[in-house]
């Protein structure tokens, strides 16, 4: 707890993420091989640290010691932020994973689905990029972001009269990046 403690008070001053993390690789040297799940909160802590400073292949690796540490049963949300991570790490596979299993947990989150449609996007799976933007509408049609995400999918496609349309929504919901 000593070792956390310092951690926050040199994140608080602004030391240097190397500085930041040194308490929390010896907290989480002190617990040994195999890990107990009491380390949980020091890898994850670690994780996030990694993430926030461009670290991403080494957060995700803390992210899925996490995971392991607490036997896969974790949430949603958990997988939604290893997901972002995943993706700046251009682990796009696993991401998309643990985006599908978000939407297991959660599937009335419009948020899930509009991750998971950009990500398909990106990767070239357009049907189910249509599919999840569309799911998401349905649960929120307020998302401003799936009417882009939905113009941009059905344009690649060739659609080019229902692209105009979503595109036109989301410009006229406020999206400025729906105009460029």
């Amino acid at each position: 707890a000593s070792l956390y403690a310092i951690s926050m008070a040199r994140e608080g001053r602004g030391d240097s993420i190397e500085s930041v993390i040194e308490p929390i690789d010896s907290a989480i040297a002190q617990f040994g091989e195999p890990m107990p799940s009491d380390a949980s909160p020091f890898v994850i802590r670690r994780g996030q640290l990694l993430a926030n400073s461009g670290k991403y292949r080494e957060a995700v690796r803390d992210y899925n010691q996490y995971a392991y540490l607490q036997n896969n049963k974790v949430s949603a949300v958990f997988l939604y932020e290893r997901s972002q991570i995943e993706v700046n790490a251009r682990m796009f596979q696993q991401a998309l994973d643990d985006l599908n299993r978000a939407v297991e947990i959660v599937p009335r989150e419009p948020l899930y689905h509009v991750e998971r449609a950009a990500l398909t996007l990106r990767v070239g799976m357009l049907d189910d990029c249509i599919q999840s933007c569309q799911t998401a509408i349905r649960l929120n049609p307020n998302i401003i972001d799936a009417y882009r995400i939905l113009g941009y999918a059905q344009l690649q496609k060739g659609d080019k009269i229902n692209a105009r349309l979503n595109i036109q929504k989301a410009i006229d919901m406020g999206d400025e990046t729906a105009k460029t």
